[in-house]
């Protein structure tokens, strides 16, 4: 219970996060970069500071190193892509393509010798359905597609990595305070290169926002997967995700399509259940 609380919490700080985002962001990657480096690293600061409060949360093993790294990699790329698909891609679209990451994650769970069940079947089959009723009732435009389909993809390889390593080798703590470490140090490098201070960003209270939504996200969520299987805290997520970009694209960006969007969120969020329940 505590880790399905702790996803819903962290999809809604990240819904104010990306939504605040596609506010502030244009395509211009040097923007990114910015919002990317304060993002991480805040998000890295919170980490840090739970080490100090609570003595003994940084647990690391050596031989976990090649999954780590592996990890690193992808998360690191997984953040820009992110960022730039926040900044071209519809939030109710972002939010619907990003669920392909479940039927991903199951794979996963096949390959490492879980079996599926009939509900997770069905649940995987409905949400390719509403999916592609969405693509036909022009309800999921095309714009930066690709990059939240990359997004999904490496999503399930990310969560996959990181389930693995703090349920047999690192503490929560120590392995997202690595990751955001990292993360924060290529954007610094990336700022470097283009010789953008991005500490300009802050003259605007939105990405303020963005930036504390966007740690609070990271933190909660990050500790959601020590209360539950990957393909539970991730369908959850995914799940409120969705509800959460339908509604925000409706409100704040007056994204059309919302009765065909509203219908296939129902399909979409049943078929995670089914995914859940299985």
């Amino acid at each position: 219970m505590i880790g399905i609380w702790l996803s819903i919490l962290g999809a809604l700080f990240g819904e104010i996060s990306f939504s605040l985002e596609k506010e502030v962001l244009t395509t211009r990657l040097r923007r990114l970069a910015a919002l990317g480096f304060l993002q991480s690293a805040v998000s890295f600061l919170f980490y840090a500071g739970y080490a100090v409060l609570v003595p003994g949360s940084l647990v690391f093993s050596w031989a976990s190193l090649p999954t780590v790294i592996a990890g690193l990699i992808l998360d690191i790329a997984q953040t820009f892509v992110v960022l730039y698909a926040i900044a071209k891609a519809d939030r109710s679209s972002f939010g619907f393509v990003r669920t392909l990451s479940l039927p991903l994650l199951l794979i996963v769970d096949l390959l490492l010798g879980y079996p599926l069940r009939t509900g997770q079947i069905i649940g995987v089959i409905l949400i390719f359905s509403f999916l592609a009723l969405l693509t036909a009732g022009h309800g999921l435009r095309k714009r930066g597609i690709w990059l939240v389909l990359f997004s999904a993809v490496n999503s399930a390889a990310t969560v996959s990595l990181y389930k693995y390593n703090i349920t047999h080798f690192n503490s929560v703590t120590m392995a997202q305070g690595t990751t955001y470490f990292f993360i924060t140090l290529s954007f610094a490098m990336t700022c470097i290169f283009w010789r953008e201070s991005p500490f300009k960003i802050l003259r605007q209270p939105k990405a303020s926002g963005s930036i504390i939504s966007s740690g609070l996200s990271a933190l909660v969520s990050g500790f959601a997967y020590r209360f539950g299987p990957a393909s539970l805290i991730l369908a959850i997520q995914r799940a409120a995700g969705v509800f959460w970009a339908v509604i925000a694209g409706r409100a704040r960006f007056h994204e059309t399509h919302f009765r065909i969007k509203a219908a296939s969120l129902i399909g979409c969020i049943l078929g995670i259940a089914l995914l859940i329940l299985g």
